[in-house]
């Protein structure tokens, strides 16, 4: 993550003294990272379908994928919360701890029991899946993946009015060429003006050819980096050509995908009931619409 770090505190520094942003700064990996691990953040919080919450769904299923679990309390300040926090206690069993350890701005904190590992705990744990593993690793490697993608779309597309390297003899060519290429990149048609440019700069050509194809074959790299990334979630986004798999193949790849979504599903029904019998709610959790249909099976509300 450093080098993100850096790239953002370079571009927050020209927004600060003014100074001009080259328009290629938008097509770079770094860019594209931040709106690709956005973006499939955002459609992993709404997977699932919860009603009754005291809090919007946003922040159970945020603190949920993003840390592996976390914990429903009733905190002496806050009330009812949903937190990430640690797990403490010792018992016979690996992953079965009897504390959930949390802090909080607003919220007291503490270690209650877990509920209904101690029949006289106050907090329920919600596990995103059985072994309470984060989707935060998951996004980060889809995000870079896909910002790749979406570089290599960019620059495809660029290529189809510009498909040469340009080398200059000495810095102000290699600077004027570089404003112009800015420009190209930009959309726009414009000349260079620089004395030092009255011979022609050395033009390299990129061999480029089929220079459509190769944007199309982006493009659907970048669909197929999605729809794996939904995959090994649990979710089919698109019908798959089945036209060479075998029926056996087939239901093997249904039941995988089942797989996953159904083990998250119950770990949020599961920690749906015990919050219900132990805070006289009325909390359920389903399959959001989009993704449902997936199941062929009820909503499966708790």
């Amino acid at each position: 993550m450093g080098f993100l770090t850096a790239w953002l505190d370079r571009l927050f520094d020209k927004l600060e003294k003014g100074k001009p942003i080259s328009p290629d700064t938008v097509l770079q990996t770094p860019a594209g990272y931040i709106y690709w691990r956005e973006y499939l953040t955002e459609r992993c919080i709404r997977i699932f379908e919860w009603e009754g919450l005291p809090m919007p769904q946003r922040v159970v299923e945020f603190a949920v994928m993003m840390t592996g679990y976390a914990g429903f309390v009733r905190d002496p300040d806050a009330g009812l919360v949903c937190l990430p926090g640690g797990l403490s206690g010792v018992t016979p069993y690996p992953m079965i701890y009897t504390n959930f350890v949390y802090a909080a701005p607003k919220c007291r904190g503490g270690r209650p029991f877990i509920f209904p590992t101690d029949p006289l705990g106050l907090a329920v744990i919600i596990s995103n899946n059985s072994m309470r593993q984060s989707f935060s690793d998951l996004i980060d490697r889809y995000a870079m993946l896909l910002a790749h993608a979406d570089s290599s779309i960019a620059n495809s597309l660029v290529n189809m009015r510009y498909d040469v390297f340009l080398q200059g003899d000495d810095d102000s060519q290699v600077s004027s060429l570089k404003k112009w290429r800015d420009e190209v990149i930009d959309g726009k048609v414009v000349p260079i003006v620089d004395r030092s440019l009255t011979m022609s700069p050395a033009v390299v050509p990129t061999q480029s050819s089929q220079k459509g194809q190769i944007m199309l074959d982006a493009i659907d790299g970048r669909k197929e980096i999605l729809r794996l990334f939904y995959q090994d979630i649990g979710i089919r986004i698109q019908p798959e050509k089945r036209g060479n798999m075998i029926t056996a193949e087939v239901s093997e790849n249904d039941q995988a995908l089942l797989f996953n979504i159904s083990d998250m599903l119950k770990c949020r029904q599961d920690a749906a009931a015990n919050i219900n019998k132990l805070y006289g709610l009325n909390v359920s959790v389903k399959l959001s619409e989009e993704f449902r249909r997936i199941t062929g099976e009820s909503d499966g509300d708790n």
